[in-house]
């Protein structure tokens, strides 16, 4: 459009309008990228042994739990291999992660966190403890068998036990996400002077979008008790913005 021969006016009302029809663009398009921090992964590996006898099919993985096997009878439906990162607790036990949650049931009056949306499972662990099984189902049990937390390491494997977050590692800017921060950071854990400070992810899963990821920081107390520090949303995929799940 040729401006030369407009008012002023004209021409100031025809800069206005442009800025507020490109603003959205600009904003949809996200041109400010946050700093990315990496941070090394944790190298910790899982005993997987002493669950062969538990009576839940698959044996010594997941399996689906007979009611009136050893781990049925604790109130496990079902057990689940936890992931490596849970392999820093200390004392060093044999663990399953126990699921127990049917639909329509009523939830168990102890449970870890709950995990799923509509169809929740609700969380707590099994070890293997003195030849025997031993069900943990609290953040108490997890207190009562683990703490003291004395390293960086068992730090982030009770952190996770207990709340169920995530970590990320190898954190990068990509294309197409939406960004709410300046700066971006791996999973983290510093000593503090009243325990440990991780940094963990939470990804909004459940109900319509948007599903935003969440940085959390976690304080692990010597004696294992727990403290929500910090809770900051980091970014989120614009393609889920429709997205339902339940």
């Amino acid at each position: 459009m040729n401006t030369k021969n407009l008012p002023k006016r004209g021409k100031q009302f025809l800069i206005l309008a442009a800025i507020l029809i490109l603003t959205p663009a600009c904003l949809l398009l996200n041109f400010s990228k946050p700093t990315v921090q990496n941070h090394p992964t944790s190298a910790i590996t899982l005993d997987t042994t002493g669950f062969d006898a538990a009576l839940c099919s698959g044996e010594n993985s997941d399996g689906i739990c007979d009611p009136q096997s050893k781990l049925g009878i604790l109130g496990c439906d079902q057990i689940r291999t936890p992931g490596d990162l849970l392999g820093g607790l200390q004392p060093f036990y044999p663990m399953r992660i126990c699921l127990t949650g049917k639909p329509g049931a009523t939830p168990p009056a102890q449970f870890i966190y709950k995990e799923g949306c509509l169809l929740s499972k609700y969380v707590r662990y099994v070890i293997y403890q003195n030849g025997q099984y031993r069900l943990i189902q609290s953040v108490s049990d997890l207190q009562e068998i683990y703490a003291p937390i004395q390293s960086e390491t068992e730090a982030l494997s009770y952190a996770l036990a207990a709340t169920g977050l995530g970590v990320r590692y190898g954190l990068q800017v990509e294309r197409g996400l939406r960004y709410f921060v300046d700066d971006l950071q791996d999973t983290f854990v510093r000593q503090t002077e009243q325990g440990y400070l991780a940094r963990l992810y939470d990804y909004k899963l459940c109900g319509c979008g948007p599903h935003p990821t969440y940085a959390v920081d976690i304080l692990i107390k010597t004696d294992g008790q727990l403290e929500e520090i910090s809770r900051v949303k980091v970014f989120e995929d614009p393609e889920e913005d429709n997205l339902c799940v339940d």
